[in-house]
């Protein structure tokens, strides 16, 4: 994704990955503020930095534990107000599925294949629509799903709004 945005104009680029070679590439190719996030530790930006923050192709290969963890962090660094686009494994991913995992996937949970490897591409995790629309992003509004709207890795987009903060201060 990156790729395509580094020369945009209007854009101040950052990205984070646990991949130091992914990160190193970054550096070496792209314009923008590229760096490697420990897994397990907070990103290592300020509270409400980012008016878009873009998870590509991230939370599937996350276990539960993880997700809500790095939801968290996304939810902390994208300003009230601010967008998240991130893309799941969905409906279209499903035939992947056992027949007992297609059945927990179909009663609205998330299916996670090899936990343990969690943040690695042996850790698979499904999401049926109704987690994505009401459970994986506390915080946030979902303003738009789209099925497949990441054609090149077969997941569903969803597009999200953090909620701005409406209590007294």
């Amino acid at each position: 994704m990156a790729r395509h945005l580094h020369h945009h104009p209007s854009l101040e680029l950052h990205g984070t990955d646990i991949d130091a070679a992914a990160v190193r590439w970054c550096r070496q190719n792209l314009c923008g503020h590229f760096q490697r996030n420990e897994y397990g530790k907070p990103l290592q930006y300020e509270d409400d930095t980012f008016d878009v923050v873009l998870a590509i192709a991230v939370f599937p290969h996350m276990n539960l534990e993880d997700q809500a963890f790095y939801m968290a962090e996304v939810k902390r660094v994208v300003k009230p107000g601010g967008t998240l686009l991130l893309t799941l494994k969905g409906w279209h991913r499903r035939s992947e599925l056992s027949h007992e995992e297609r059945e927990l996937f179909d009663s609205g949970l998330p299916v996670v294949r090899e936990p343990l490897y969690s943040t690695q591409r042996y850790c698979l995790a499904y999401h049926p629509h109704e987690f994505a629309a009401g459970v994986m992003a506390p915080g946030f509004k979902l303003l738009l799903s789209v099925p497949v709207g990441s054609e090149d890795t077969g997941q569903d987009a969803y597009i999200y709004a953090r909620e701005k903060c409406t209590g007294n201060p």
